[in-house]
């Protein structure tokens, strides 16, 4: 009996370091395609086209994989910045076994506009 108890814990915090881990990783991809994508977006080539925000959300999405399916980009261009703030929910390890308490993930970024001179 106290074997079963004993793997019984053992797997639910390998479940638990599992999902931290998947959790952190998708942090990070998420905050890297934000600056990319806004950073894309603030370029000198890209800045005036009322089309590159739109581009860079498909590019974006696909860069994110599955996450990118439910992801929530919102734009803000204007002439000496552009702001990205990108939501998407966290992935499950083992989808409705262990409950999402931390909410979606939400990555904001402000990016300088670039213009040639």
């Amino acid at each position: 009996m106290s074997t079963v108890f004993g793997v019984s814990i053992f797997l639910v915090f390998m479940l638990f370091a599992a999902q931290l881990l998947l959790g952190l990783y998708a942090e990070s991809v998420v905050g890297a395609v934000t600056f990319d994508a806004a950073k894309t977006v603030a370029g000198a080539n890209s800045i005036d086209d009322p089309s590159a925000p739109a581009r860079a959300d498909v590019a974006a999405r696909r860069r994110l994989g599955r996450l990118g399916d439910g992801a929530a980009f919102d734009w803000a261009v204007s002439d000496d910045a552009v702001r990205l703030t990108v939501r998407v929910r966290r992935p499950p390890v083992l989808p409705g076994l262990l409950p999402d308490v931390r909410g979606p993930i939400v990555r904001r970024v402000r990016v300088r506009a670039e213009r040639v001179r």
